[in-house]
């Protein structure tokens, strides 16, 4: 096989992107929202992802029927919408994205920030199918806090 023929292995930053842009399309095309990887689009996010989390099947026979469609399709958003947040929060605070293997078979994906290691998918992915709980804004405003203290103290700051 010729060198110029092998394929290589995109990185998960390249991954992440191309996640994060598809979540700008999806928002465009399904929510008629506009998505511009700003702080005050988060809002828009959570509001999608409310959305999204009231039109999965909820039911006991309904997640019997199509358990792993729905698991699935779960994890599809979650890493669609977690790489728009994680790649907003990137490009406000600076950070690198990282996989580590998990027990259950999927990768961990974190973004290290200066201001501590966020897990963006896993946060999704639990609001998709909790519902309850914080918000990408919430932990927007976290990252926020956490800057302004590190500003103000020059120690370290433990997540």
């Amino acid at each position: 096989m010729a060198a110029g023929s092998m394929s290589q292995t995109p990185t998960i930053a390249q991954v992440m992107q191309a996640n994060a842009e598809q979540a700008v399309r999806h928002a465009r095309d399904h929510f008629r929202s506009q998505l511009d990887y700003s702080p005050d689009s988060l809002e828009r996010v959570d509001r999608i992802i409310d959305v999204l989390h009231v039109e999965l099947p909820k039911s006991l026979l309904a997640r019997a029927l199509k358990g792993s469609a729905i698991d699935a399709e779960v994890w599809t958003m979650a890493k669609m919408w977690g790489a728009y947040v994680g790649e907003t929060f990137r490009r406000e605070c600076g950070g690198r994205w990282r996989t580590t293997p998990t027990v259950d078979g999927h990768a961990d994906v974190l973004l290290e920030t200066p201001l501590g290691k966020l897990r963006p998918v896993e946060q999704v992915r639990r609001r998709l199918t909790e519902g309850a709980g914080d918000g990408v804004v919430a932990l927007y405003k976290e990252l926020l806090r956490r800057r302004r203290g590190a500003a103000a103290n020059s120690g370290d700051i433990s997540p």
